[in-house]
């Protein structure tokens, strides 16, 4: 999975032609993994609270929810499970790292 990320920062990078700086590419990175880790966040929380509420017997949520019961389904559960941070952390800082390349090797022969 490793080389597929790598493989799309090179991809972004051919894209952008060279006319974006490397920093310009991580930031676009960072800017597109953040609101991806929200939204999957949400869905998590979302889809275990309909599971809960199943059990119960009770409606399903809605998809959409109302902007402060949104925030509540992200923050919560961040604020609950403190390794999710940690989680979010390692992800926002491969979606920074990984454009910036990898280091070329050298290859000598023998």
């Amino acid at each position: 999975m490793h080389r597929r990320w790598a493989a799309d920062a090179e991809a972004i990078q051919r894209k952008a032609g060279r006319r974006c700086s490397t920093r310009q590419v991580q930031l676009l990175s960072v800017a597109i993994a953040l609101p991806a880790m929200l939204v999957a966040e949400y869905l998590i929380t979302w889809h275990g609270a309909n599971q809960y509420l199943a059990q119960r017997g009770e409606a399903s949520l809605t998809l959409l929810l109302p902007v402060d019961l949104t925030l509540r389904f992200v923050v919560l559960p961040l604020k609950d499970d403190p390794f999710s941070l940690i989680f979010w952390g390692i992800a926002i800082w491969t979606a920074y790292r990984l454009p910036r390349g990898r280091p070329r090797v050298w290859r000598t022969t023998l």
